[in-house]
């Protein structure tokens, strides 16, 4: 009963708990939407996908679905589903990812009575380069930034086409950067602190496992596999040229007639009013700022400045990808490039706690050892008693056969429950034991006198069951349980049960709510980390000193004697004090 009570009951209702379940399944998944033809990207990417790319620079709008801000797959999909996803629900494969990065490197500066030149040394040179002082927006600039792409258009101020740079340089692009305080005083568009380098970028096609939120598309996780991947190059699938086209010049290569946002010039200067850059600024200028992770003075660096402009080309090639992706269809059959993927759920779920399972578990077992122990125990111990009377036709069995008994409950027709009930009020019985001549024992009902309480006259004849006169009925027999040394143990063990809650509450509130447990492990620290003191050959006279000081402060500190050890009262310094002397060691 203990053990169901105690043990059973509380922690049957803390076996199951609210917890989170993931559930897994593999499953084929397919590509839903593939890249348009590369003769319609032309007039499919427009300038709006850079207003797309000037939400999430400046203001942190949330990137197109599979997309990240430095790659972009094509969108894939379960073959099989059967409902809509849930927002716990995601999706992992691999994928071809696409990304892009830059390759910078310083470029060749020389001063010309006309201006500057620029080159790369490979063949590609700008030369009579003028930045003219009423480019400083009447001085009041800090910084001057500048993103010199290559095709010219006359929404551009600067063009590296040229017979200088022919069109096997198309991709590249010169990034500049120069702090108006270094502006020389007899030659304001020459600058002693400027920093120039001519960058190429590298479309990359990569194979990873790509993981993403199934209601919206949002990449959650994107791990490269190392493998080469299946497709073919980017510029197969995607037209590299009319993208730097398109973030070089800030409009389209062809006018054709579209939508009004989708062909307007993207302005960033509101944006850029507080970084004091000398205008005009082109939009990847804006772009760089917006993603660079440092200040505009730390760009005077040649990897800062590449970092910042790769971020930039990084944002807008993966914003470009997922604007020209266009579905297949909603049909299954028609997903590209099926593989097998992991789809996973989390879900609010109904959970086991398995240590109480176990203790529940054991608690059983241990209910059911017992059971059977007293059980056997039971039927194995000696009984005084012929019979078990646990039923009312156990009784019936006794009475029926006595002719007296039955005399008492005769009814003429007149008898009635009040009469029953006086005329039974005077009587008493006993049982008796009796024996037949075959040496059967068995039970029998017999009144008493009336009044008196004698035992009646038996008159039974020689052949006739006798009455076992001597036989010690009628002496009690007390179980081991009952004894007054089971009682006294059962209460012994419930009392110190009750202490042993009572102390650790105790403790508990004593500590500031801290555990035993933890009280103990903190101990153990203490004795470690003195004995590791003791055994340190680096300095064997003082590490003695220095552990039992620890000890003595640690102690002082977790008894409660003092928050601070700045501020101490009197009766703590003398206490701890003669604590910490009677521990100090010297090994001098």
């Amino acid at each position: 009963m203990l053990l169901v009570f105690w043990v059973l009951t509380p922690l049957q209702s803390s076996i199951f708990n609210t917890g989170i379940a993931t559930r897994s399944i593999t499953e084929d998944i397919g590509t839903s939407s593939v890249l348009v033809p590369l003769e319609e990207q032309t007039s499919a990417l427009n300038t709006n996908f850079m207003n797309t790319g000037y939400g999430i620079s400046w203001l942190k709008q949330k990137l197109p679905p599979f997309t990240t801000a430095d790659s972009a797959t094509l969108p894939f999909r379960p073959i099989k589903e059967s409902k809509p996803p849930t927002v716990t629900e995601t999706w992992s494969t691999i994928a071809d990812t696409y990304s892009t990065t830059l390759n910078c490197t310083p470029a060749e500066v020389s001063l010309e009575p006309l201006g500057y030149t620029f080159s790369d040394g490979k063949g590609c040179s700008i030369s009579e380069f003028s930045m003219a002082e009423s480019y400083t927006s009447a001085g009041a600039a800090d910084y001057l930034v500048i993103y010199v792409g290559y095709y010219d258009n006359p929404h551009s101020d600067w063009a590296l086409a040229n017979p200088n740079c022919t069109a096997g340089h198309s991709s590249n692009f010169l990034a500049l950067w120069a702090s108006m305080a270094s502006s020389i005083p007899d030659r304001p568009s020459y600058y002693s602190n400027l920093t120039a380098v001519f960058c190429q970028p590298t479309y990359h096609t990569t194979q990873s496992r790509v993981t993403v939120n199934a209601s919206d598309g949002a990449v959650l996780n994107v791990i490269p596999t190392g493998l080469v991947s299946q497709a073919g190059g980017v510029g197969s699938v995607f037209n590299t040229s009319n993208f730097e086209y398109l973030i070089g010049t800030g409009i389209q290569s062809e006018d054709a007639r579209s939508n009004y946002p989708d062909t307007i010039l993207l302005e960033q200067y509101p944006q850029l009013t507080r970084y004091n850059l000398a205008w005009p600024v082109s939009n990847m200028v804006g772009f760089a700022v917006s993603l660079n992770p440092s200040t505009v003075a730390d760009l005077s660096s040649t990897a800062n400045l590449q970092r910042a402009f790769e971020k930039a080309h990084q944002l807008l090639f993966a914003v470009a990808v997922s604007t020209l992706t266009t579905s297949v269809g909603l049909n299954s059959t028609a997903l590209k490039n099926v593989r097998t993927g992991l789809r996973r759920d989390t879900l609010g779920a109904i959970v086991m706690v398995r240590t109480i399972s176990i203790i529940v578990e054991v608690a059983l077992v241990l209910v059911i050892v017992t059971t059977i122990s007293l059980w056997w125990a039971s039927y194995h111990r000696r009984s005084n008693l012929i019979g078990d009377i646990a039923s009312t036709a156990d009784v019936m069995s006794v009475v029926s056969e006595e002719i007296a008994l039955s005399e008492e409950f005769g009814d003429d027709g007149t008898l009635t429950e009040d009469m029953l009930k006086r005329k039974l009020s005077t009587r008493k019985y006993f049982l008796r034991l009796l024996e037949d001549v075959s040496g059967k024992n068995r039970l029998q009902l017999s009144p008493k006198s009336h009044g008196t309480g004698e035992l009646p006259s038996t008159g039974i004849a020689e052949d006739e069951p006798y009455y076992l006169q001597n036989r010690e009925m009628f002496r009690p027999v007390l179980p081991r349980e009952l004894q007054t040394s089971a009682g006294i143990t059962l209460i012994a063990v419930i009392v110190g049960s009750l202490a042993t809650l009572v102390f650790l509450k105790f403790w508990s509130t004593k500590q500031n709510g801290d555990s035993l447990r933890n009280a103990l492990v903190n101990l153990k620290t203490d004795i470690n980390r003195v004995n590791i003191t003791f055994h340190q050959p680096d300095n064997p006279i003082y590490s003695g000193k220095l552990s039992a000081y620890h000890v003595c402060h640690t102690t002082r500190a977790r008894m409660g004697y003092s928050q601070s050890p700045a501020m101490p009262s009197t009766a703590t310094r003398r206490s701890t004090k003669r604590q910490c002397t009677s521990k100090h060691i010297d090994r001098q």
